[in-house]
């Protein structure tokens, strides 16, 4: 039998999970669809729902599991791990069913919070959605599903929610950066105790000096929108005791690393090669160095990306770091993202 494409395998998946699931009554779907992720990338997912969750279906995404089958993992084998994720993310769904369908988080501010994604990559959605010009970034907002161990599950804020709300997109920023410090405290580690813990050998962080941190937060999902943070960067510049680059080496978490560390000129290069060879897509948040000045408690850019050097545009005149400018022209699905030890890079 040849290989088959993505399509006849989602088709394959369509018609053969149900069976790997005989302990549930599948009451809506399998269904497959199209879903926008970060940064322009499309996403396949499989949703169905059993008699319990109702009409609030786990999303799987298939392009992890075509990846295994085209590494010569059997069918037989991808459909059992398939199955295997629905029942993790359905006991998970379980857990918090009775939140997800009062819907009484849709209605509450308190649930708001910010997340930074590439401006240029995502214009396409900015142009529904509110959200506030930052450097050569653009500051969204999401609202909470659920939060665990495993990550968080939200959903965009599009146009409409804000006029329920009755705020400008001013306050919205406020309130969503007041419940993102609240909800996801920043989290600021010297790099050597991260690659150290990641190497399960915690304490042996002197081992390796850098004087470089990582600015993240609690649970390591989105944790570059920390830099928001005023008293964030306050803090890390007294910490390092002077003015440091910010290095935006995923959506999750940035690095800093004291000016005088190395030659400003490197930094861009360093970013894009990390970004081009070991980011997946949907993480990539730019290419961009900012540099942290603690006299005018300010970041600025040092390599500014071409399109913002080409063109005036008008909604990114001045993206500073004083806060929100600007409101694009409604709330979608829950999307799950996981925590850094649970994800799965996409193909």
């Amino acid at each position: 039998m040849s290989e088959m494409t993505f399509a006849e395998f989602c088709d394959y998946v369509k018609e053969n999970i149900e069976e790997r699931l005989g302990e549930f009554t599948i009451v809506r779907g399998p269904d497959i669809k199209v879903v926008d992720k970060n940064n322009g990338v499309k996403c396949t997912g499989l949703l169905m729902a059993d008699s319990v969750t109702d009409n609030i279906a786990p999303n799987i995404y298939l392009e992890y599991y075509y990846s295994r089958y085209k590494d010569g993992v059997s069918m037989d084998s991808v459909l059992n791990e398939i199955a295997d994720e629905f029942r993790s993310v359905r006991a998970n769904m379980i857990e918090n069913l009775d939140a997800l369908k009062s819907e009484l988080w849709q209605h509450d501010l308190a649930y708001i919070f910010p997340k930074l994604v590439n401006y240029e990559r995502n214009k396409e959605m900015l142009e529904d959605v509110p959200y506030v010009p930052f450097q050569d970034l653009a500051v969204t907002f999401r609202m909470l599903v659920n939060k665990d161990e495993s990550g968080v599950s939200s959903t965009i804020v599009k146009q409409d929610k804000l006029e329920e709300f009755g705020k400008s997109v001013d306050e919205m920023y406020e309130i969503a950066l007041e419940n993102y410090n609240r909800m996801f405290p920043a989290k600021v580690m010297r790099l050597e105790d991260l690659l150290a813990r990641a190497m399960g050998m915690p304490g042996m962080g002197g081992e390796f000096e850098t004087q470089a941190y990582v600015v993240t937060n609690d649970i390591c999902v989105n944790g570059a929108t920390s830099i928001l943070d005023k008293k964030t960067l306050e803090a890390l510049h007294e910490e390092m005791g002077g003015d440091f680059y910010i290095l935006p080496s995923s959506l999750h978490e940035c690095i800093a690393v004291p000016v005088g560390m190395g030659e400003e000129s490197l930094l861009p290069e360093l970013v894009r090669e990390v970004n081009r060879d070991v980011l997946a897509e949907t993480d990539f948040l730019s290419d961009t160095v900012y540099r942290y000045d603690g006299e005018t408690r300010e970041l600025s850019m040092i390599n500014p990306p071409e399109w913002m050097r080409e063109k005036d545009s008008p909604e990114m005149e001045e993206p500073g770091i004083d806060g929100p400018e600007m409101a694009g022209p409604e709330m979608g699905s829950p999307e799950p993202e996981q925590s850094l030890s649970n994800r799965k890079m996409s193909m």
